[in-house]
């Protein structure tokens, strides 16, 4: 990510004329019009341009307005009024705001952020909303039997999504291989591998990502090159995972943190654990581990980690454990792996769940800061299956707690399990 520099004002006479051809009042609510400057914060440097649409009660939308590739503000005469919105999209990014506006104006700071993009497995297909409302929903189906697995997005403005069709496969998808009839097309680049957990670094361009062969697996590197398009170049065997005393472990999430350092949370019969790992090339890459035990003695009960993902958001690690301590929940640790807070059990009814409660959270929707977003699945056992999103600010409480969706194949619907 990076800011935008050069500036793009569309002149007052400009601005003048989209009015006045577009709007129902075009001197707004007792008469009067008000300036809005809209600054774009953030947003990938590769996105060719952005488009800016303002509407509201008792005026016809504004735009689109394009900000080309270079630009980053604009200068609108919009009608004065409560609830104007203001909707950029570029890519695979987005941001909204409604806000009133006076005569005196207003000033829009737009920092984007990515769109909402679900693996939808068992649909087999790639879910893209705008928020957790279900905003725009579209619904991109995979290239055969494909079934997805992780997403994030590399700092070119791809998509990056892990799966399988046969062989495991990381690919990164521009926002235009979503075409008009919803099929993807073509990725920028591709990676196959036979593990579907993967992670980017997007402040120093880097895919992490697990090798072929036999247990233990290799854990590589890779750059992605943005002079040639996206061509990876210089793969890299970090080290085996024999590092860490046994084999046979099930590799279930990977994130990284600012510093560089690689988190993995990984599974074997009755001992999962959280790694940190130095991949700076230090003679000791295991930085710190996090095992089983300690979350038994922290819950004061019998069962520890099931746990089935990993993320780093604002300055934590965030870790699913959907069928361990004291039932379902998130846990927040210290990037030192020390665990600082945790939410989540069981619905007491599972025909009403409430705020706190999780079927099973499954796996993180990646997003560039809060919400956090979650997969929640229950299979059913005879009982009607539950796939849904939950978002929540943070494990301290269920402030902002949101759900969508349900099972099914439909619209508004996924199939996770």
């Amino acid at each position: 990510m990076q800011n935008l520099r050069l500036y793009y004002i569309v002149l007052a006479a400009t601005a003048a004329f989209v009015l006045l051809t577009g709007c129902m009042d075009p001197v707004g609510q007792g008469g009067h019009t008000g300036n809005a400057g809209v600054s774009v914060m953030n947003s990938p440097s590769t996105i060719e341009q952005l488009e800016l649409v303002v509407s509201g009660p008792g005026m016809s939308p504004i735009g689109p307005v394009v900000l080309s590739s270079g630009s980053s503000s604009v200068v609108l005469e919009v009608p004065t009024g409560r609830n104007r919105v203001f909707d950029l999209d570029g890519g695979w990014y987005t941001y909204r705001r409604v806000a009133g506006i006076t005569s005196r104006g207003l000033d829009v700071s737009a920092r984007m952020r990515p769109l909402i993009v679900v693996p939808d497995r068992f649909n087999y297909r790639l879910v893209i909303m705008k928020d957790m409302s279900g905003r725009d929903w579209q619904a991109a189906d995979a290239p055969g039997n494909f079934i997805f697995r992780g997403t994030d997005f590399d700092s070119h403005g791809n998509l990056l999504v892990s799966g399988a069709e046969g062989i495991q496969e990381l690919r990164a998808l521009p926002r235009s291989a979503v075409d008009a009839t919803a099929n993807l097309g073509q990725a920028t680049y591709s990676l196959q591998q036979p593990h579907p957990v993967f992670t980017f670094d997007r402040s120093r361009n880097l895919v992490y990502f697990f090798g072929g062969g036999n247990p233990p697996f290799p854990l590589l590197r890779a750059t992605i090159d943005p002079a040639t398009s996206g061509e990876v170049v210089g793969d890299v065997v970090l080290f085996g995972m024999d590092i860490l005393d046994y084999v046979g472990e099930v590799m279930l999430g990977m994130t990284v943190d600012p510093d560089g350092f690689v988190y993995i949370v990984t599974h074997r019969t009755g001992d999962d654990r959280i790694v940190k790992l130095d991949v700076s090339g230090s003679p000791q890459p295991v930085a710190a581990v996090y095992e089983d035990q300690a979350l038994l003695d922290f819950f004061q009960v019998q069962t520890g980690f099931h746990s089935s993902d990993i993320l780093f958001a604002g300055g934590s690690i965030y870790v699913l454990n959907p069928g361990g301590a004291d039932g379902s929940k998130i846990l927040r640790f210290s990037t030192e792996l020390e665990l600082t807070g945790a939410i989540g059990r069981l619905p007491a009814d599972p025909a009403d769940p409430q705020p706190g409660e999780f079927y099973g959270p499954d796996q993180f929707i990646v997003t560039t800061g809060r919400p956090l977003i979650i997969m929640d699945a229950e299979s059913g056992q005879g009982e009607t299956p539950v796939s849904r999103l939950v978002a929540l600010n943070d494990v301290d409480s269920a402030a902002g707690w949101t759900t969508f969706g349900e099972y099914g194949a439909g619209d508004g619907m996924f199939n996770f399990r």
